[in-house]
């Protein structure tokens, strides 16, 4: 629950320090590290299941209670130092040369969006029933779900390719380290030639090309770790 309004806020965030043409690779930073996390976590997740039956848990629990205290960690670092919006960005963060050059780029990437702005006259119900903003809300909560069901059932989908559970923890790693490398080219490409929709559609071919194929369940196990 509390997770929840961690990607949609980071997304907001980010786009509030750079320019539409900028963000796209930005964007993939911060969702790599996402990828990254459960990439990791499958290694990690491999070694902490030799602590089963350590101070009495079950292997399953030490990778929650590592794994939970190590993002306990993070956040105390994360609450005290992440950044104000650019106009009111600290000076340990931004000088104020620094501030004033960013907000005039992005100010004449998409205009003033400060109190007192045009972007205030805006009534709020043009806002709710913008069919483009559900449409994209639609899209995000769609692909968020989808990475959330991947990166949970990953490993009960490798044991089914005849895999220990602990060698399946191995072997997600090469699934996220493919897509972090697929997320970084395919970003760059659209943010250099300023153009998204190709690249989006491809992804979602592809993404269905791999969801058809686990559906008609393939015999060969190497074809169903590809998809």
């Amino acid at each position: 629950i509390f997770e929840a309004a961690l990607p949609a806020g980071a997304t907001y965030m980010i786009s509030t320090y750079y320019t539409k043409r900028d963000a796209a690779v930005r964007f993939a930073w911060f969702f790599n590290f996402a990828l990254a996390g459960p990439m990791f976590s499958g290694l990690l997740a491999y070694a902490i299941a030799n602590l089963e039956g350590a101070g009495g848990y079950e292997g399953w629990r030490w990778i929650f209670i590592i794994e939970g205290l190590m993002t306990c960690f993070v956040a105390v670092f994360v609450f005290l130092f992440c950044p104000n919006f650019p106009q009111q960005a600290q000076t340990w963060f931004l000088k104020p040369h620094e501030r004033e050059r960013l907000v005039e780029q992005l100010e004449a990437s998409r205009g003033q969006e400060t109190e007192g702005s045009a972007a205030d006259d805006v009534p709020i119900w043009k806002i709710l029933i913008d069919w483009r903003i559900h449409l994209f809300t639609m899209c995000f909560f769609c692909c968020d779900i989808t990475a959330g069901s991947i990166a949970s059932f990953t490993p009960t989908i490798l044991t089914e390719l005849s895999w220990t559970s602990t060698v399946a923890q191995l072997m997600t790693m090469p699934v996220w380290a493919a897509g972090i490398v697929a997320t970084f080219v395919v970003t760059w490409f659209s943010s250099y030639i300023n153009f998204r929709a190709p690249f989006i559609f491809g992804a979602c071919c592809f993404q269905l090309v791999g969801w058809i194929i686990m559906k008609v369940y393939v015999p060969q196990a190497g074809v169903r770790y590809m998809a």
